[in-house]
């Protein structure tokens, strides 16, 4: 009998929006945006296109996307009885072309973390989840001494990056994007965080 006492959640569900469109909003807020640099390492990542400051309303044209991933970070919570009173703390874009990745890093002070995909050409890089005892479980539990990679011993996961696919995830969980190594593609994608409304812990 093997007992499991600790697990991480990754949450993943399909939307049906206008990918297009989403794109053309990445790219032309690129125009006017010059960005910032936090976990990537070229590229472009926005500054916030919408945070829980600026009010009730969703921006035009990612109100619908905004939406979405609020509703989906409900049923997550519940799913996993955490607390469901929640918003919409901050959502950016990112523009990977051919070279460009994310570093490993971890989503602060929020409750659920995500990304979401717009535009995935191929060999423009995976989504990667690092396991918490990563740092030291790799000494033993290594390609020499594992036969087989699975849930129960794997330092990372691999997750792949599709159009109109949505991941959410513990903001406290490690993660990182391999290398856009398609040349004349770039992979646009919109990243988020949700975080417990204000007083619900009052």
């Amino acid at each position: 009998m093997i007992l499991e006492p600790f697990k991480v959640p990754i949450y993943t569900k399909e939307l049906i929006l206008d990918n297009k469109a989403l794109a053309s909003y990445c790219l032309n807020n690129r125009k006017s945006n010059k960005g910032r640099v936090l976990s990537n390492d070229g590229g472009w990542q926005s500054e916030n296109l919408y945070t829980y400051l600026q009010g009730e309303k969703y921006p035009q044209p990612i109100s619908e996307l905004c939406n979405d991933i609020l509703t989906i970070a409900i049923e997550f919570a519940r799913t996993i009885d955490m607390i469901d009173k929640l918003e919409l703390d901050n959502i950016w874009a990112n523009i990977n072309g051919y070279k460009d990745y994310n570093l490993p890093h971890k989503h602060p002070n929020c409750l659920l973390s995500g990304v979401y995909y717009v535009k995935v050409p191929k060999n423009s890089g995976e989504i990667n989840f690092v396991n918490p005892a990563s740092g030291t479980m790799q000494y033993d539990w290594n390609k020499y001494t594992i036969k087989e990679y699975n849930n129960y011993n794997s330092a990372n996961y691999t997750f792949r990056a599709k159009v109109g696919t949505l991941y959410m995830f513990p903001g406290w969980l490690n993660h990182f994007v391999k290398q856009n190594l398609n040349k004349t593609e770039e992979r646009i994608s919109f990243s988020f965080n949700v975080k417990v409304q204000s007083g619900a812990l009052l």
